[in-house]
């Protein structure tokens, strides 16, 4: 592809990623503004798919393929998945350099990919963009590695987009620019993606959402949640999102039969409009996913996050209930979830809205 006229390059690798970013690269795409999409499939298997649903235009240029055209689930995996991206951002490093006056390299978050896509655009000299930058957990342990990237972010980012006080508050003293957005970019993709409902439904459930590695590496703490919510589910409806390592990781360990329930609904993971809808019809919501966190912060539906600790922090204690991995915590979230439901944010601004307008100021675009 010929880069001569890109004013940004957004680097990814999840769905999560992806999603946040849609709502930017839509209004750029809308605006003509030229960009380029460099995908280093961390989550191959997903994000075609993602892709063609979100409606992005733009074409995706496969920095790899994952891992042997898989989604990365072992150390293995991800060792040798280093490499390729490396190679090949090393590879591009003079296309990364040749926007450096006309715009940057947009990155997102704290996955793997956002600090490597970070670190070859500065090597390469160009603008380094982080959106939902700021974030802190504080505890570099947890979640690992996420928050030793968004830390490694601060040190080499031009424009930190900081989704509120907080974070903004945890830049101080980064070397780059700190705007604040004042909410995530998940607003945006959610008001989107909520035009696009089929409406409200009669079945009442709750909705399960777990996938992230520090839970189920944990033997102990995987099979302690999945026995809380398949007893819960006895008298409960759930339905369960069978994210594939979640399913793999359980059949590895033999702990299907904690879920074997007819109340408990398995389905597979759905693309981002479909699981919204889902979402917009559930009692409540148990994860261990910070991005449904944030959604559940701007719906005001009940949310015990299960993990040790979480970097948002805006509606904890009010309809987000952090579990820190006790399942007493989590039990007690599903006597009554109900007490937790909180108002919906009114007056949302966009965050994305911030964002353009800001890189307009600083003539980045037209």
């Amino acid at each position: 592809m010929n880069s001569a006229g890109t004013r940004f390059v957004y680097v990814f690798g999840t769905t999560g990623e992806l999603i946040k970013i849609f709502p930017m690269v839509k209004a750029m795409e809308e605006l003509g503004t030229p960009i380029e999409l460099w995908s280093t499939s961390q989550q191959i298997e997903e994000l075609p798919h993602a892709i063609e649903a979100l409606g992005i235009t733009t074409k995706v240029e496969w920095l790899t393929k994952g891992r042997r055209g898989s989604s990365l689930r072992t150390k293995s995996d991800v060792v040798a998945w280093l490499v390729k991206v490396s190679t090949a951002l090393v590879m591009r490093a003079r296309r990364m350099r040749s926007i450096r006056k006309k715009g940057g390299v947009v990155v997102h978050g704290d996955t793997m990919t956002t600090a490597i896509g970070a670190f070859f655009a500065r090597i390469a000299g160009s603008r380094v963009i982080h959106v939902e930058a700021g974030m802190r957990s504080g505890d570099i342990r947890n979640p690992f590695p996420e928050e030793l990237s968004r830390r490694f972010v601060a040190k080499v980012a031009d424009i930190n987009y900081a989704p509120g006080d907080v974070p903004v508050r945890n830049l101080i003293g980064a070397r780059g620019d700190v705007v604040d957005t004042r909410l995530n970019t998940i607003v945006d993709a959610l008001l989107l993606a909520q035009a696009n409902r089929t409406g409200d439904d009669t079945e009442r459930f709750g909705l399960v959402s777990i996938h992230r590695s520090e839970l189920y590496e944990n033997e102990e703490a995987f099979r302690g949640i999945l026995g809380v919510l398949g007893r819960h589910a006895v008298a409960h409806p759930l339905i369960f999102i069978d994210h594939p390592v979640t399913a793999q990781r359980m059949a590895e360990l033999g702990l299907d039969s904690l879920v074997d329930s007819p109340n408990f609904r398995r389905v597979p993971k759905l693309d981002y409009f479909g699981f919204i809808d889902l979402l917009g019809k559930a009692d409540y919501v148990v994860t261990d996913s910070g991005g449904l966190q944030q959604e559940c912060e701007i719906t005001g539906q009940p949310c015990l996050v299960h993990r040790a600790v979480t970097e948002s922090t805006w509606k904890l204690d009010k309809n987000i209930v952090l579990s820190r991995l006790d399942n007493a915590v989590l039990e007690e979230f599903l006597v009554d979830p109900a007490k937790y439901r909180h108002e919906v944010a009114g007056d949302l601004v966009s965050p994305t809205s911030i964002i353009i307008n800001d890189l307009r100021t600083r003539k980045l675009i037209d």
